[in-house]
């Protein structure tokens, strides 16, 4: 999804990227619904499941909820430039706290 937003900030001067923006995006937010909840699995384990994943369900639709006040936030400071930036940022951050927390999961067994 972060790929995604790089292809949607540089739409502006190449509008058929705008295909490869639907097409990511779309990819990314059907497997991300999938992997979801076997990547908490995985790195929370199995006990207790459902309250683990209820949290992080909690978190997640905070956060979507949230998302639009906090986008027009920025949107009004920078423009939409700057919310495609730090959505990117976002991404990778997120990308790089599943790697460290995949490797604590490994390594504490």
């Amino acid at each position: 999804m972060g790929c995604a937003n790089l292809l949607l900030l540089g739409a502006s001067s190449m509008p058929m990227l705008l295909l490869g923006f639907v097409f990511l995006f779309g990819a990314g937010y059907g497997t991300i619904s999938i992997i979801r909840p076997l990547t908490a699995r995985a790195i929370l384990g199995e006990e207790s499941f459902g309250s683990k994943s209820g949290f992080l369900a909690m978190v997640y639709l905070s956060g979507a909820a949230s998302a639009p006040y906090f986008g027009a936030l920025l949107w009004s400071l920078g423009g939409y430039d700057l919310v495609l930036c730090i959505v990117i940022s976002l991404a990778f951050l997120g990308l790089i706290l599943y790697v460290f927390a995949r490797k604590l999961a490994i390594r504490t067994g």
